[in-house]
């Protein structure tokens, strides 16, 4: 089944005794533009759903300052409503941002004063001047490229669990898809997962990435004050049968009967099923665990974190893993299981 989204609206977080602001942050500064007097907007960009979360006025070009708050570090669009003036990406952090002094020729380039706008300002330009020299014919296009690796890679290994590293390694498409791949996997489970990286590796990458063969790729998700990972189970020297499914999910639900199945016939023999719920409500999921009657553990609330990572568009999507770490086979249904599993447990068994 396609995937879904809930038709409950998440809660507004309107009363400030109920919001845990993460840090206090400004933005001055004039934006270059000395005719403009009106509001720019902070578009969150690191969501699926880019949203506004918060508002500057500028008077005549310049930025009336004034603290704002934020839940968590973003990449941002700061933006008129009519996009004719428009800065990105803007990190959203703790401190004073400052915009660049001088009118924006270059909008890619505009912030400093914190630690990860500057790192960037700094990057931009040495990437920058690399394209104007290529631009200008005075290095080939390859000397651009090697340069630009040379300047990326250590950049993107130190913020590996940042923003600034999954930005820069979304930047690096023009290297090719295998070198592209190869930033991704420089940056932390957590980063490959946020939406900036998934958005521009698309889910035939991930795919890829994940394909037979592969090792797996562990996540991690918090449910009730405990996290819970995919590696408590799989690389520990088991077959693991992973089944990646909703409690609103029909074929999901008929899918059960014969995980449960492969869990009688071999749990004793070494193999561990393990259910992922995605993009599900936690009591629903357990309401479902209970009418199903599934015997086998589960990792409850990954929403979109797991199936993102694995590529997954639709469930059921069943993965069998090896106890060697690597994805054994994937999107497994109905008799599949049972030939699969067979395949491997009788015939050891006969040995």
């Amino acid at each position: 089944m396609k995937r879904r989204y809930p038709m409950l609206l998440m809660l507004v977080f309107g009363l400030t005794t109920s919001v845990a602001w993460g840090f206090r942050y400004c933005i001055e500064g004039n934006v270059g533009t000395p005719d403009f007097t009106g509001w720019l907007y902070i578009q969150d960009q690191t969501d699926k759903e880019p949203k506004t979360v918060d508002s500057l006025w500028v008077e005549a070009g310049e930025i009336q300052p004034r603290e704002l708050k934020a839940r968590k570090p973003l990449i941002a669009l700061l933006h008129s409503r009519d996009i004719s003036i428009q800065f990105h990406p803007l990190f959203i952090e703790e401190g004073t941002i400052r915009m660049v002094e001088a009118p924006m020729t270059q909008r890619r380039g505009a912030f400093m004063g914190t630690t990860l706008n500057d790192e960037w300002l700094r990057y931009y330009h040495r990437a920058d001047s690399l394209g104007r020299a290529f631009d200008e014919g005075r290095i080939s296009k390859a000397e651009a490229f090697r340069s630009l690796d040379s300047i990326s890679e250590p950049l993107v290994r130190r913020h590996r669990d940042d923003l600034l590293g999954a930005y820069v390694a979304s930047t690096m498409e023009e290297l090719g898809t295998d070198r592209l791949l190869q930033y991704v996997e420089m940056l932390s489970s957590r980063m490959q997962s946020n939406h900036i990286v998934y958005e521009t590796v698309g889910s035939p990458l991930v795919a890829r990435k994940t394909a037979e063969g592969q090792r797996f790729i562990d996540f991690e998700v918090e449910y009730e004050g405990q996290r819970h990972r995919l590696s408590d189970y799989v690389g520990r020297g088991q077959y693991v049968l992973v089944d990646f499914w909703a409690s609103w999910c029909g074929p999901c639900r008929m899918e059960i009967p014969n995980l449960i199945q492969a869990y009688e016939r071999y749990h004793d023999k070494g193999l561990v099923v393990l259910g992922i719920a995605a993009w599900d409500n936690p009591v629903n999921t357990l309401k479902a665990i209970a009418d199903l009657h599934i015997p086998y553990p589960q990792i409850l609330k990954t929403q979109s974190v797991a199936t993102d990572i694995y590529g997954i568009s639709g469930i059921p999507h069943i993965i069998l893993f090896s106890p060697d770490d690597t994805v054994l086979a994937r999107a497994l249904r109905g008799p599949d299981i049972q030939s699969k599993l067979s395949g491997i447990f009788e015939s050891a068994a006969s040995e």
